[in-house]
């Protein structure tokens, strides 16, 4: 009895146990068996893999793309509705029917959005945003910008900025630079986001630019220092490189050309005409988690100087690998290698046939070589929306002067950042970016020019970016300290806020205000040397400048049929205190000090955009700048005009100089670049004016004979210069194209100090 009890029991326990696994079982076939969706995230335009993707298939539930633009979706059996956003690009929506148990493919290809308030930045907060957004004004440049001007150095690209002029080296943001050759840089030049500037003069070696390898070029315009640091005083220039995509690109291109006769004959000095050359390569390919670029940028150039002839070459290299091990994990390591050799003399033998020949005959010819070594390595966590990025730069230059080996220098500047990022999205219009990190530099310099010195910098920053509906606000700060020898560590600390308020669909309201700060470089401090009987004297007493600016601005976009693009106006002011610029001592020196406290007011109108008109093409950039550089220390009761500053020309007097402004400086510039094409063939034409500097130091320009005269005349022909380019191009097929450049074509002479032709 017992034992069918028990046989009775233990046979509905196992009927039991077996419904059980019959209804779970059935239940996960029929209602919870799970399916996958997975695929890739491109671009339609480039086909490059798009990271951070947003994809979701219910108001709060989805994905983000990976660091390889892969995402991959486990959901129950049923039909769904994909939706995906991008900074940047057109919404994408696609619906997808997934069976149980199956595993669907559906790959998504974002198209990017024509419109100018549409394009991406990063260097407004080191962090990807839209142009419309960020609170500061900034101009962007496409690598078809460059192309399309067939530039001589990134010195011709930047040029095309309004806002924007490139003084004898010296890169001049809205009047807050003037003329300082080879010392100290108040715009801080980044590539891939990290600092090119030298340890011992820290200025701007334009020619270890990228320029063939440039991706996308951005302008900030305005005090950076709280999240750039030291010389961002006036702005930013950073210059992003190509990275490697699904499809490899490789790019060849050659250059060939003359410089024209200028007009007045007695200045030309040669029989044939100078020529000048250039070779550039780029590959850039993707091998399974491997990114590979390499480039070359080869250059001759005979000059229309006398004996100025100059040739370099500059290799490129970035290896860098993901593993699919761990995504979101990437590190590397580029390259760039510069030898540069060429001549350069500081003076002119006069104004009239020695206008192209060095006072006293002296060419001073040097051998320049730049070293720069990038490792880095970060780490994107898609679920916690976190980044961790090292980065690291060693930069070396050495120069040898040829002529007087005592001129010798060689400087190294070890640069490492460590920076964390970390984005909240709490709902669709409203995001908070908070990003902060800590900066570490060394720098040394052995050089009879300067002496030797030893330097080091420690720097904190953080930056908080909220967006809520239609506002974006933004608060920063730094505090930095830095160290030459055994003087005394100096501490700064540094501020920025900005607003941008979205009025309507396409206005947008910016306002900011930051502060800035330079420290004076080695050469400003301590260089002593000798150039054509001018003594150049040191000055280790220097104190590093500050300054702040701010700016209201309005940028508003515009869509008629099919013309598109925005127009945007700002006003600024920017003021310094102990603006460092080199002076005049007698008898024949000139020393760097702290010798301007000023005060720069203007007004920026700019306008960017494009249209089409049944087959043909139209791209602009326009734009107007007007500056008022003022003295804030100027006394007319203490300072007045030489009577060599006034000259007469045919009945007039001109006056030389206007002692209430900075020296070097343009008060009116305007920039216009047109770009038409008509099927296989492309227009361009450019033109630029800037108005003649209304001050400048008169015993520099005393110094090249005839030249107050020569330049009385010009002021009297003429408020300004007008410089004129064109180019024609004809795309052979689709990866080839041949084209004509035409530089200064009415043959203008121009600029403070240096009549200079390209033709």
């Amino acid at each position: 009895m017992n034992n069918l009890l028990f046989h009775t029991f233990n046979k509905k326990v196992t009927l039991l146990i077996l419904l059980y696994f019959s209804l779970f079982c059935s239940n996960d076939i029929l209602f919870g068996q799970k399916a996958y969706v997975s695929g890739s995230v491109t671009d339609k335009k480039n086909g490059m893999e798009l990271i951070g993707v947003n994809i979701k298939y219910s108001d709060s539930q989805g994905t983000v793309s990976d660091i390889f633009g892969k995402y991959k979706l486990e959901l129950e059996a049923g039909t769904y509705t994909l939706n995906c956003s991008y900074v940047g690009y057109e919404p994408y929506k696609s619906s997808i029917t997934l069976n149980a148990g199956n595993d669907e493919t559906l790959n998504i290809i974002m198209t990017p959005i024509s419109q100018n308030l549409k394009q991406v930045v990063v260097t407004a907060g080191k962090f990807e945003q839209e142009l419309s957004e960020i609170t500061v004004s900034m101009e962007v440049l496409s690598p078809e910008n460059i192309e399309n001007i067939n530039p001589f150095n990134m010195e011709d690209v930047i040029n095309q900025v309004p806002g924007v002029t490139i003084n004898k080296k010296q890169a001049n943001i809205r009047g807050g630079s003037g003329f300082s050759y080879g010392a100290g840089s108040r715009v801080m030049v980044l590539v891939d986001g990290l600092p090119m500037l030298s340890a011992d003069a820290g200025d701007i070696k334009w020619n270890m630019l990228p320029m063939e390898n440039a991706e996308q070029i951005e302008v900030v315009k305005g005090a950076s220092s709280a999240m750039y640091g030291a010389s961002a005083l006036d702005g930013v220039i950073n210059i992003r490189t190509t990275p490697p995509r699904l499809k490899p690109k490789t790019k060849i291109m050659f250059n060939y050309g003359m410089y024209g006769d200028p007009k007045r004959d007695e200045i030309k000095h040669w029989e044939e005409s100078p020529m000048f050359g250039r070779l550039q390569l780029l590959h850039a390919r993707r091998i399974k988690d491997l990114n590979l670029v390499v480039s070359t940028d080869l250059f001759h150039d005979q000059g229309y100087l006398d004996r100025v002839v100059n040739t370099r070459g500059k290799i490129f290299s970035k290896i860098e690998h993901q593993p699919k091990s761990i995504p979101g994990l990437k590190y590397g390591i580029s390259t760039t290698y510069l030898l540069d050799t060429g001549g350069v003399f500081f003076f002119w033998a006069n104004a009239d046939s020695g206008a192209y020949m060095p006072s006293g005959g002296d060419v001073t010819h040097g051998i320049y070589k730049r070293l720069a070594i990038d490792p880095y390595i970060s780490y994107y966590n898609s679920d916690r929306n976190t980044r961790h990025s090292f980065m690291n730069r060693f930069f070396q230059t050495d120069n040898h002067n040829i002529n007087n080996p005592d001129q010798d220098a060689l400087s190294m500047l070890a640069y490492s950042e460590y920076q964390f990022q970390k984005s909240w999205e709490m709902m669709e219009d409203y995001r908070v970016t908070f990003t902060t990190g800590a900066v570490n530099t060394y720098s040394k310099v052995k050089s009879k020019l300067y002496d030797d010195h030893a330097g080091s910098s420690n720097a904190f920053y953080a930056q908080v970016d909220h967006k809520i509906n239609k506002v974006n606000f933004s608060f920063g700060t730094r505090l930095e300290g830095h160290q030459v020898d055994t003087l005394k560590r100096e501490w700064v600390p540094i501020f920025r806020s900005g607003l941008n308020i979205q009025l309507a669909e396409a206005t947008f309201l910016r306002s900011s205000i930051g502060q800035g700060f330079r420290y004076p470089s080695v050469a400003e401090r301590y260089i002593k040397t000798n150039q054509n009987g001018v003594d150049i004297l040191p000055n280790p007493d220097l104190n590093p400048e500050q300054g702040w600016s701010s700016e209201i601005g309005v940028k508003q976009g515009y869509q008629f049929g099919e013309m598109m693009g925005y127009f945007d106006v700002a006003g600024y002011i920017s003021q310094y205190k102990e603006m460092i610029e080199f002076s005049f001592q007698p008898p024949l020196s000139f020393i760097a000090s702290n010798e301007e406290n000023s005060r720069v007011l203007g007004i920026e109108l700019t306008t960017t955009g494009k249209t089409k008109f049944n087959d043909i093409g139209l791209q602009y950039m326009i734009g107007y700048n007007f500056i008022t550089p003022l003295r804030l220390d100027y006394d007319p009761n203490n300072e007045s005009l030489l009577n060599a500053d006034s000259i007469d020309v045919k009945g007039e007097t001109i006056v030389l100089r206007d002692l209430k402004y900075l020296k070097y400086r343009n008060r009116h510039t305007a920039k216009v670049n047109i770009q038409m094409d008509y099927k296989k063939v492309k227009f361009g034409f450019q033109y630029r004016y800037r108005s003649y500097m209304e001050n400048c130091d008169f015993y520099l320009l005393g110094l090249v004979p005839g030249y107050p005269n020569y330049f009385a005349n010009l002021l009297y022909q003429s408020s300004g210069i007008s410089e004129f380019d064109a180019n024609i191009t004809y795309s052979i097929h689709e990866n080839m194209k041949v084209g004509i450049f035409v530089k200064n074509i009415f043959n203008k002479e121009y600029n403070m100090g240096d009549t200079r032709i390209k033709r």
